[in-house]
């Protein structure tokens, strides 16, 4: 297989957020000093001491304390003092959303010596956070393990991306399957084509330009000239949708610059229901194929809208669940209904009515809707074993900035009164634009057989 290879490229990202938080708080969670137990311990209990100056400077330590402590801070709801309440719900708001922030940026890996590609991938997935899965198809050989062939690596700090792409220099290929949340590793095909592309990443994301396709305008000497791009976001996270005007795009075919074929228009593509990549082919009009070379550069901008910060949302008691709110960063998940039952067999059901709402408002609810609700949903027994809604859901309602669905739980081996229900959502809905420059885009029929 033809390694992948590098010419001029380089893409700019930059984030606007949704909200902004204070500069202070920014930088202070950045820092993320280490913290015992007894230290955050001991600076909740200081939230509630008399001198309002105390109160303050505990909230402000336990600010610098960064993200990490999030999850030795106490659910706001269960706590009996307002003032404590208040500062703990503060605290919570400005890290998971700085904590949500941090996890745009690319996550890295650290390994060195000859290793099989086995022992790579679950060490990526270990230190990442990233599900990645060695997947058997019908391109590997029967007779041996593919993956248990070994690979020398000598990764510092080592980009994710980067990571991926060195194991695919190695012969295999990384996609992301129909439905799939993990990144799928297998072997790539030995007689397959080799389709030349540009690749670039940076921080959690990959950008990748296809060979560009021409098509002759029927009537005319004009050519539409198409360029596929791939843009995929590393596993942990996952994009909604992306939007864009086609006026912010231009092709440059040697010194000629090509127009946007509508360039008044605006893209806005859902990712469908749970999907980590993206593809965009903006299109332009170029006078006649003659004008198109080797020598193509890409210019534009894209946003894309980024669920961050996966999190627990859970209520410690399902039979004393109904009419409780749990907040954690900028989602709010309601419990307005827990029926509980027992079938004919005697297995035991239950029906969850839960409403859902983002600060974000209408914009998380758009025509992309459907993300929400691939969340993921379970009970968990008072012995930690999971059950997941698997008697499918029903939508309540869809309004603006906020959904209600009802899950439906069966053949439960005991009563659910006393579990735990928990919904896992993206606490933070963040717009990433990414400006974009790919120099030395291939044609289409430029590629060669392996």
């Amino acid at each position: 297989m033809l390694l992948l290879h590098f010419l001029s490229i380089t893409c700019r990202l930059s984030f606007a957020f949704a909200c902004l938080i204070s500069t202070f708080a920014f930088a202070a969670s950045l820092a993320g000093d280490d913290a015992s137990p007894q230290q955050v311990s001991a600076l909740l209990k200081q939230l509630n001491a008399k001198s309002r100056q105390q109160r303050l400077a505990a909230e402000a330590e336990l600010l610098k304390l960064g993200p990490a402590i999030l999850d030795s801070l106490p659910p706001p709801d269960l706590l009996a003092n307002v003032s404590v309440r208040e500062a703990v719900r503060r605290l919570r708001t400005q890290l998971e959303r700085t904590a949500a922030e941090q996890s745009i940026r690319a996550s890295h890996v650290t390994l060195a010596g000859e290793r099989t590609i086995r022992e790579i991938v679950a060490a990526i997935s270990a230190q990442t956070g990233n599900s990645v899965v060695c997947a058997a198809t019908d391109r590997q050989p029967t007779d041996s393990d593919v993956f248990e062939q070994t690979l020398p690596v000598d990764w510092k700090n080592q980009p994710f991306w980067d990571a991926i792409i060195q194991i695919e220099a190695a012969g295999f290929r990384a996609e992301y399957l129909l439905d799939e949340n993990s990144l799928t590793l297998s072997l790539a095909a030995s007689n397959s084509r080799v389709i030349e592309r540009q690749t670039t990443q940076h921080l959690a994301f990959r950008l990748e330009a296809l060979p560009v396709e021409q098509r002759q305008i029927d009537g005319t000497d004009n050519v539409l000239v198409r360029v596929p791009l791939r843009i995929l976001c590393e596993p942990r996270l996952r994009p909604l949708f992306l939007r864009c005007s086609m006026s912010d795009w231009s092709l440059t075919a040697g010194t000629e610059r090509l127009n946007p074929f509508s360039p008044g228009s605006r893209v806005e593509i859902p990712l469908g229901d749970g999907g980590r990549e993206a593809k965009f082919e903006p299109s332009f009009l170029a006078p006649s194929a003659a004008s198109i070379s080797r020598n193509l550069a890409l210019t534009g901008r894209l946003t894309l809208l980024t669920a961050a910060l996966e999190r627990e949302i859970t209520f410690p008691m399902l039979a004393e669940a109904e009419g409780l709110t749990r907040r954690r960063g900028g989602v709010t998940v309601t419990v307005s209904k827990a029926q509980l039952s027992r079938s004919n067999s005697g297995n035991h059901l239950a029906r969850v009515s839960t409403q859902i709402g983002y600060d974000s408002g209408a914009r998380a609810f758009e025509s992309h809707q459907t993300w929400i609700f691939h969340n993921r949903v379970f009970l968990r027994d008072l012995k930690g074993n999971e059950y997941p809604a698997n008697d499918g859901f029903s939508t309540l309602f869809q309004g603006d900035g906020s959904v209600g669905v009802e899950y439906r739980f069966s053949r439960l081996p005991s009563s659910p009164a006393r579990w735990q229900f928990t919904y896992v959502a993206p606490t933070l809905l963040i717009d990433v634009p990414l400006d974009v420059q790919i120099d030395g885009i291939p044609v289409a029929g430029d590629s060669t057989l392996q």
